[in-house]
């Protein structure tokens, strides 16, 4: 018993020891072209459109997000040997992030396109990338240390099955806190195969947590049902118009939508979560993390593209206190 109760002292004082302030994003980084069509969209036909490049990708948007409000962030992805890849790159690290620990391979950098009806909400999306054959477990073996001193992990839904065991099962042993980000209705299906009793925190909107358990349940509720049963910490349900759902351990609270003029509905979700992450690295509660994120993703909503690259970490605070008054 006491053998036992030492060694779990050790390893719990080695690893704060090993600790550091970084964030670690691990998935995709894309570049998005986003189509937004001069009139409602048709199927199978062709529509008249503008187009834009971005830097994107759900893991590029919220790392490069969190760079730009001041946190110390890493970003683990899979750029091409393209032009789109040194340009992506070049992107990413104008934001101060660390990319030290991204992956080149042969071949051409991972795609992201979007057609946005004239109101801005999304008509269709397809998504081209490497990082579920890459970014495996045997690479994360290698890097085992970088992970260890992270502050907190995220990951999303474009990793495979094996990579995304690996990550939970390595959170679950050296108790580094993992966020799962599901993505899309279709990537979201592989959570269902993964032990999560260890996350963190996950983070599906309505249709994303339909998917996740289309074999068990019914209804919106019974899947929240069956999430938090299977040992998740955090569960935040996005539900677009309708704001939030939040419960964290025996406490649960919805928080409504800040009315926003919608130009692009890209990263909505990104950013959603960069504001919560940069409230937890804070120390925020949250409740006001949740009301962080409420705050990005109504910002960038509002623009063209996923990242608010003017947005810094004062002016991100003093936009949170104009909107809720009461939130400091």
């Amino acid at each position: 018993m006491g053998a036992s109760f030492l060694g779990d002292f050790l390893m719990l004082l080695e690893y704060l020891c090993r600790m550091s302030d970084f964030v670690i994003c691990i998935g995709a980084s894309l570049v998005d072209e986003i189509f937004y069509c001069k009139e409602k969209a048709i199927v199978a036909t062709s529509n008249p459109a503008n187009s834009e490049r971005f830097a994107g990708g759900v893991m590029g948007n919220i790392s490069r997000m969190l760079a730009h409000l001041g946190l110390p962030v890493k970003l683990i992805s899979v750029l091409g040997d393209d032009a789109d890849g040194q340009w992506l790159k070049t992107e990413l690290k104008k934001s101060g992030l660390h990319t030290d620990l991204m992956m080149q391979t042969v071949g051409a950098t991972g795609k992201y396109a979007s057609i946005l009806q004239p109101d801005g909400s999304m008509f269709v999306s397809v998504c081209s990338d490497q990082n579920d054959l890459l970014l495996t477990p045997a690479f994360f073996i290698g890097i085992e240390n970088e992970l260890k001193s992270a502050k907190m992990l995220v990951a999303d839904a474009n990793l495979s099955v094996d990579a995304l065991v690996w990550l939970c099962d390595f959170s679950r042993r050296f108790g580094v806190p993992l966020i799962l980000e599901p993505v899309s209705v279709t990537k979201a299906r592989k959570l269902a195969q993964i032990n999560l009793d260890a996350v963190f925190m996950i983070t599906p909107n309505l249709e994303e947590l339909e998917s996740m358990f289309l074999d068990k349940s019914n209804s919106g509720k019974d899947s929240k049902d069956h999430l938090i049963q299977s040992g998740v910490k955090r569960l935040w349900v996005r539900m677009g118009e309708q704001g939030s759902f939040f419960k964290s351990g025996n406490e649960n609270w919805q928080l409504s939508a800040i009315p926003t003029k919608l130009v692009d509905s890209t990263g909505a979700g990104d950013a959603a979560l960069a504001g919560w992450i940069a409230g937890w690295h804070k120390g925020w509660s949250e409740a006001l993390c949740l009301k962080a994120g409420h705050v990005l993703a109504h910002v960038t909503l509002q623009q063209k593209g996923a990242v608010a690259k003017h947005m810094n970490e004062n002016q991100f605070i003093s936009l949170i206190q104009k909107i809720y008054p009461d939130a400091f």
